[in-house]
């Protein structure tokens, strides 16, 4: 009798109820995470080829500008809501003010000019803070290399795009497009690289070693319009490349770390020199995914936590 009362007590328990419902809404926050992620990704891979096939140098591919005029719009507003779903998913707060401000900020240079500045000022501080302000000061060894990426990429996002407005001297774009790049060589440092990921970081660095040095126009061409990358050597294109690679073939079998560590490395990849507002939004989207713990997006909420320590 007092045996089942007593699992009566524990089903009816709201507080029980309330843990429960805070551990099912945690695998909900990083299943839309890691779906927010994934159409960004798509939408970034979709703007990158238009411009590359548009721009090669021999027989190029024609689009018409309805096309190229809605992929140019639809971007930022797709990274936007990627960056407003991840602020709205996570638990810590300086990821949510971060990221929400520059989702809602970083998209508005799309509809009027006046707002660059402001919008360059939302995106730069709000990575600064969604990132750093999350990862915190490292407490191990182990800490030191993501913290090292994340504060790469948030200086890659300022010096790219102050260069790009004239906040700063336009001189330093080549520092902006080397830091970006360097972040994502360094990538793998901090995600256990297996031996999959290794040889698929190899071969990446070997197919741009080896088609820079056939084509290098070719390639050049595609760097500038495809991504950005101005003033730095195809080696630092290479290694960021095999990074990225690495990274995310580790990711796709032992995503057990950040919130979609594949889908991140490739948005880092393809998203390039942050130099203007969406690609700095698309960086921003995968540092997110792939520097940040799952634990940010997975962990119950306040009230959810209370909910099991008084169990």
């Amino acid at each position: 009798m007092s045996g089942e009362t007593t699992r009566a007590n524990a089903d009816g328990d709201p507080l029980s109820s309330l843990s429960r419902l805070g551990s099912a809404l945690a695998g909900e926050r990083y299943r839309a995470v890691r779906t927010a992620g994934t159409v960004a990704l798509a939408a970034v891979a979709l703007r990158t080829a238009v411009r590359v096939l548009h721009n090669v140098p021999f027989d190029p591919v024609t689009f018409g500008p309805t096309l190229r005029a809605g992929v140019a719009l639809g971007t930022p507003l797709v990274l936007a809501l990627a960056l407003v779903t991840c602020a709205l998913a996570t638990t810590e707060a300086p990821a949510r003010v971060g990221l929400l401000f520059a989702g809602v900020f970083g998209p508005m240079a799309a509809l009027s000019d006046a707002a660059t500045l402001p919008a360059v000022a939302a995106v730069t501080v709000g990575g600064g803070l969604a990132l750093l302000g999350t990862l915190g000061v490292p407490a191990s060894r182990n800490d030191w290399p993501r913290w090292v990426v994340a504060a790469g990429l948030v200086a890659a996002v300022g010096v790219s795009l102050g260069s790009s407005v004239g906040v700063v001297d336009g001189g330093l774009r080549a520092l902006g497009a080397a830091l970006a790049l360097g972040s994502l060589a360094a990538l793998p440092l901090g995600t256990a690289v297996d031996r999959a990921g290794a040889v698929a970081g190899g071969v990446g660095f070997a197919a741009v070693a080896l088609a820079s040095g056939a084509k290098p126009y070719v390639v050049g061409s595609a760097l500038v319009t495809g991504f950005a990358v101005v003033g730095v050597p195809h080696l630092l294109v290479a290694l960021a490349v095999a990074g990225a690679a690495a990274a995310a073939v580790t990711g796709v079998r032992r995503d057990a770390l950040s919130p979609s560590l594949a889908v991140g490395a490739s948005l880092l990849l393809l998203a390039g020199v942050p130099a203007t507002l969406p690609r700095a939004m698309a960086v921003l989207v995968g540092a997110t995914l792939a520097v940040l713990d799952r634990g940010v997006f997975e962990r119950p909420g306040s009230a959810a936590a209370a909910a099991e320590g008084s169990t």
